[in-house]
C-alpha cells in the first residue's frame, strides 16, 4: 500500500461511508458501505476497482511530500470554535517503511474558517485522491488557499 483514505459521514442524508487503498502498482481498490434512504440506511457493501496510471501514483506521492503531510499532526479539529456533525477523513501515506496516517474531523471547514495550512494541503491531497475513485463521482470541493 502506498497510501489509503478513507471517509466516515456526518449528519446528512447519505451516511454512506468507503475507504480505498492504492497498491504499489496502481491499483486502487473502494468498498463502499452504502446507507441511503432507498436501502433504509443498511450497508449494502459494494466493491469497486480501477488501475491508476504511474504518472497518477507520483502525482499522489508528490504532493504528499510537498505539502508536507510526513510532519502533519495525528489528529484535527476546530480550534475556535464548536463545530458538530462533519465528516471525519483519514487519509494513510507510506514513506518508505513508515506510515503516516492523519485524521480530520471536517477539514474543508477547518481549512476555510480556521485558515489552517496543513487542512488545506491535507484537502488537496484528498482531492487528488478522489478523483481516481470509481464511487461516487462527485465534483470536488476547493478549499480556500490559507495564503490568502
Amino acid at each position: 500500500m502506498i497510501a489509503a483514505a478513507q471517509v466516515m459521514p456526518g449528519f446528512s442524508d447519505d451516511l454512506s461511508r468507503w475507504r480505498i487503498t492504492i497498491s504499489h502498482d496502481g491499483g486502487l481498490r473502494q468498498e463502499i458501505f452504502l446507507a441511503i434512504s432507498s436501502n433504509m440506511y443498511c450497508d449494502e457493501l459494494r466493491r469497486e476497482a480501477v488501475q491508476l496510471r504511474p504518472a497518477d501514483v507520483d502525482e499522489i506521492l508528490a504532493l504528499a511530500d510537498r505539502i508536507g503531510f510526513r510532519g502533519f499532526r495525528d489528529s484535527y479539529s476546530h480550534e475556535t470554535m464548536v463545530v458538530t456533525d462533519l465528516p471525519c477523513w483519514f487519509i494513510s501515506v507510506r514513506f518508505g517503511a513508515e506510515v503516516k496516517t492523519v485524521h480530520a474531523y471536517g477539514p474543508y471547514s477547518i481549512a476555510r474558517e480556521e485558515n489552517n495550512r496543513d487542512m488545506a494541503g491535507f484537502v488537496e491531497l484528498w482531492e487528488r485522491i478522489h478523483r481516481h475513485v470509481p464511487y461516487p463521482k462527485a465534483e470536488p470541493r476547493v478549499a480556500p488557499d490559507p495564503a490568502t
